[in-house]
């Protein structure tokens, strides 16, 4: 009998310890390329299909939901665009602004964190 509750009791140890290095490595997972490199490759007159193969994702919040966004537009002072494709990572935001036919007319990058900050340091240098 001892013997069944000291395996039930391992075996919920393991279990508890796969579900929480899931979890740390589903928040640590970066997803697409939010980033310098993919401004610099996107070019005006490209398609919306054609931005979406250099990030890798389509437009979409990123950011590990490290911030609701009715918290980052709070603390950073501006909403997410509606109506503009953009792509939010947990370091920076890229939005492009289409022509009528479907073409980049305008992009924008901000950077909203420095790559290795934590989320208490950021809120940190977003408050000064």
């Amino acid at each position: 009998m001892w013997h069944g509750r000291r395996t039930l009791a391992v075996l919920s140890l393991v279990g508890i310890l796969c579900l929480l290095g899931g979890f740390v490595a589903l928040h640590r997972r970066q997803f697409g390329r939010i980033d310098e490199r993919s401004r610099d490759l996107i070019k005006l007159g490209m398609a919306l299909s054609e931005v979406e193969a250099i990030i890798g994702v389509p437009p979409g919040d990123y950011s590990s939901a490290t911030l609701a966004p009715w918290i980052r537009h709070a603390v950073l002072g501006f909403p997410i665009p509606h109506g503009q494709p953009t792509w939010i990572g947990r370091h920076y935001s890229i939005t492009v602004r289409l022509n009528e036919d479907g073409t980049v007319r305008e992009t924008n990058f901000c950077i909203l964190g420095e790559p290795g900050e934590s989320v208490v340091e950021e809120l940190r240098r977003w408050r000064q």
